[in-house]
């Protein structure tokens, strides 16, 4: 019996040691980051060799009158993010899209994968009192039918401030190429780079739900810009999980009326 008993303590401790062990290994995991679910992109990168995936489901609605209004749908969009080094990630998005425009021909609807692009980014400087913390993004973009074999890219500065622990606020600044070929006139469209921009603040109400609120919008050189505001929340199920949902509409005349999303994010190694 002293056997039997000695026996269960010392599996009793072992347990507890293993539990003590795995949650102080999973609290010095940080808490995902993603740049899900707004447009701004976060300036931090996934942790040395672990794979972020981030996955959603996305719907602008553009009403041009009562009866007609064209849809444009992201089912999906997945991000995969690779941390390659300490500060630096290997990224690819693609997506999957439906374009409805109601007014054509009594209306037709388009399938297809538009482009993956392929490409990186580089924490390159931590915040440093007002100084923000600062990353390079870039992505080669391959398009698919739509642009034939003419491809294009993307090139952004995130900015990120974090206020407290709390609160946060990013900031991105960019241009993006549909084709390479400034100029280019294909399909009765003229090509040339759009410039983008956003400001987002994010604020956690607890370990668990964190909010935001965001602007963002695109330029290009004579036509009126494309701006809207976006807002949502986030669902962390753990430090490794978490889920999303955000809606918005347009502010300009370029701009969807509606816009909403739900997806989520997933990291492990």
């Amino acid at each position: 019996m002293k056997t039997t008993s000695k026996h269960k303590i010392k599996i009793y401790v072992s347990f507890a040691i293993f539990l003590c062990l795995g949650k102080t290994c999973f609290a010095q995991e940080p808490q995902i980051e993603s740049d899900r679910p707004g447009f701004s992109n976060v300036a931090g990168t996934v942790p040395h060799k672990y794979l972020q995936t981030e996955i959603g489901l996305n719907r602008e609605a553009d009403r041009f009158d009562k009866k007609y209004a064209n849809l444009f749908i992201q089912h999906p969009t997945l991000t995969l993010r690779y941390g390659l080094a300490k500060r630096v990630e290997l990224r690819t998005i693609t997506e999957y899209v439906t374009f409805f425009d109601d007014a054509t021909n009594g209306g037709s609807t388009r399938r297809m994968f538009t482009n993956v692009q392929v490409g990186g980014k580089w924490n390159f400087l931590q915040q440093i009192g007002i100084i923000p913390k600062m990353a390079l993004i870039a992505h080669y973009r391959i398009n698919f039918p739509k642009y034939d074999t003419i491809n294009g890219g993307n090139v952004r500065l995130a900015m990120e401030h974090r206020i407290n622990e709390r609160f946060q606020i990013l900031y991105n600044f960019g241009m993006q190429w549909d084709v390479f070929r400034q100029g280019t006139v294909q399909n009765g469209r003229k090509f040339r780079p759009q410039y983008l921009y956003s400001l987002s603040a994010r604020y956690a109400f607890s370990d668990q739900w964190q909010g935001f609120a965001e602007f963002y919008g695109f330029a290009k050189k004579k036509r009126s810009p494309d701006n809207r505001i976006n807002g949502g929340v986030s669902f962390f199920i753990n430090d490794r999980f978490k889920i999303d949902a955000s809606g918005g509409i347009g502010l300009s005349k370029l701009a969807p009326d509606v816009l909403y999303g739900l997806g989520g994010a997933y990291r492990f190694r």
